[in-house]
């Protein structure tokens, strides 16, 4: 009987467009009480695919997810997705409050991205790639601030709760399907 389930671990295991192995991930994990926590990506890990926090602001929803690489600065996209032209982010005036720096930290490099609507995706996105100086590995705690003037919708200044994450390490499985 265990040779069966055996085999047919294997045979799920080496499956044509299928991959699945066990793992562990450290990653930042999102503070519930400050948004929804959502996956970055639609396939991956399982127990720690939710590295994102989201949050709706009228017709606009926020997703900002930071990302941990040992030996990298840390990364941390923000993502606003609307079905109007209303947002406008400055995103040189937003900051990380980690646990290891004493003030906040604004990022040293920004990279800006927007896709207008299509016809299957009726929504504007809006993309920040923040970098900031210091290494993923050095925090166990962080705050992405959004300092009065980052975010505009419709030319109003708009006040955003800080959105935080812990540095976490869980042990997961990591799947990944050919059509991810």
């Amino acid at each position: 009987m265990r040779i069966i389930y055996i085999i047919l671990l294997a045979a799920v295991l080496t499956a044509p467009g299928c991959a699945v192995y066990p793992t562990s991930r450290t990653y930042f994990e999102p503070n519930p009480s400050d948004g929804e926590p959502a996956p970055s990506m639609g396939c991956g890990y399982h127990a720690a695919k939710y590295d994102s926090l989201i949050r709706e602001l009228g017709e606009v929803t926020i997703k900002v997810t930071p990302y941990y690489k040992e030996g990298e600065k840390l990364l941390v996209i923000v993502l606003f997705q609307e079905r109007e032209d209303s947002v406008v982010v400055n995103p040189e005036h937003i900051e990380v409050e980690s646990s290891s720096a004493h003030d906040p930290i604004s990022p040293i490099a920004i990279k800006k991205s927007v896709q207008p609507p299509r016809s299957n995706w009726p929504y504007y996105m809006k993309w920040s790639y923040l970098t900031f100086p210091i290494l993923s590995e050095s925090v166990k705690a962080i705050s992405i601030i959004f300092n009065p003037g980052s975010v505009f919708v419709d030319d109003e200044v708009i006040e955003l709760k800080p959105f935080r994450f812990k540095k976490t390490t869980k042990y997961d499985i990591y799947y990944a399907l050919i059509n991810c």
